[in-house]
């Protein structure tokens, strides 16, 4: 059973199948850690939508399992499940900024 959590600018996709897309969502845009960590060999591709909003241009992907941090503008993204493997996790979290 796959979860949706949306809270704090970030997201958490859990339990999600081969071969499925997460809820659209929005970010605010900034500096954002993208993990992601699976069952088996399942990739995780975050998408940002183009201005039609059903195009999908790839931001980054991970295999298996990873972490990465990311520069993103504001905008509407998704993450795509890869269709190997098995159940598959991903999380977008804001790094606040703090000036020195």
């Amino acid at each position: 059973m796959s979860t949706w959590i949306n809270e704090n600018d970030g997201v958490k996709a859990q339990g999600y199948g081969p071969g499925t897309n997460s809820p659209q969502f929005s970010i605010l845009g900034g500096k954002y850690s993208f993990m992601a960590y699976d069952t088996g060999t399942t990739d995780v591709t975050l998408y940002t939508m183009g201005l039609d909003g059903v195009t999908q241009i790839p931001v980054d992907g991970l295999n298996s399992a990873g972490i990465d941090m990311l520069d993103l503008p504001a905008g509407n993204y998704i993450f795509v499940f890869g269709v190997d493997g098995t159940l598959a996790s991903a999380a977008l979290t804001r790094i606040p900024y703090h000036p020195v």
